[in-house]
């Protein structure tokens, strides 16, 4: 068994960010109650996420939120998590974003609101959508959704300018 919550959490405040954080590619995410990462109120061009498996935790294998911007995400495997990878909230942006889902219980990829952010997202045999955008504004996608239960990619209101 993982963690009660969270794999790693990388957390900032107004008065100051973690800076220059490497998730190194030996690292393993696995069977955490709640994220296998989380990047909460992040900027930093100098932050990067390279581990080698997020898998099987129950809730996002990736989140990001409060306002993270600047990150290179680029894990090799985020496999049968909740949902893969997650984004929440339109101050989430500028981050790129090279990843590729499969397996997870819920979407491949969820997108609420985030704006600016750059995706080459792989989403394979998901068990509900492989992409779910809500409110996602110009984001660029680099897609390919193959097998998963619902569609490779669903936008829903609020989704505006986004090229995929």
């Amino acid at each position: 068994m993982g963690n009660k919550r969270s794999g790693i959490v990388v957390e900032g405040e107004p008065d100051g960010n973690p800076k220059g954080t490497t998730i190194l590619p030996a690292t393993h995410l696995r069977l955490n109650g709640e994220h296998g990462i989380l990047f909460s109120g992040i900027v930093d061009s100098n932050t990067v996420l390279r581990a080698d498996t997020v898998e099987s935790n129950s809730l996002a294998g990736i989140r990001l939120e409060r306002g993270t911007q600047h990150l290179l995400v680029q894990p090799r495997v985020v496999s049968r998590n909740g949902t893969g990878l997650e984004l929440e909230g339109r101050s989430v942006s500028h981050n790129r974003l090279i990843v590729s889902a499969s397996n997870s219980r819920g979407d491949g990829a969820v997108i609420r609101g985030a704006a600016e952010n750059e995706f080459e997202l792989t989403v394979l045999q998901n068990q509900s959508n492989g992409m779910f955008v809500a409110g996602g504004v110009s984001n660029t996608f680099l897609l390919t959704a193959t097998s998963n239960r619902r569609a490779g990619a669903m936008l829903t209101e609020g989704a505006v300018g986004n090229v995929i």
